[in-house]
């Protein structure tokens, strides 16, 4: 979680080295981005904490819809309206989703028991025959 609030920062602080016409897209795009994957790396903890992949893909699904209803949303917004450069928010909307997704589900897997390992006995040394 720390991590994409890293991210977040980071996104924020390079704002004055983009051209002004894109600053707005880029930091609503990279900002709503973020802010949603933070909220569904919550979700994704406590369905990953079931048991069971049910509840974990029931989320990653919703997730997958939200976005794409915030990123089509967010495309016609900026285009209707011109309160910000739409190419921009788009840009930086996938950009912050890419990042974010890698950086939860990379966080996702460390805190997830590894449920992997074959039991054939004892892996400290016992003897197979």
């Amino acid at each position: 979680m720390i991590r994409i609030l890293l991210l977040l920062a980071v996104g924020v602080a390079s704002w004055p080295l983009w051209p002004p016409p894109w600053r707005t897209g880029l930091l609503l795009g990279w900002s709503l981005a973020l802010a949603l994957e933070l909220s569904l790396f919550a979700l994704r903890r406590g369905a990953a904490a079931r048991s069971g992949f049910r509840p974990l893909l029931q989320v990653q699904v919703f997730g997958f819809l939200l976005k794409l209803v915030v990123l089509t949303l967010g495309g016609v917004l900026g285009a209707r309206t011109g309160w910000y450069h739409h190419p921009s928010f788009l840009l930086a909307f996938v950009a912050g989703i890419v990042a974010g997704e890698a950086v939860a589900l990379t966080a996702l897997l460390r805190a997830r028991p590894l449920r992997s390992r074959l039991r054939r006995g004892d892996e400290r040394g016992s003897p197979s025959a």
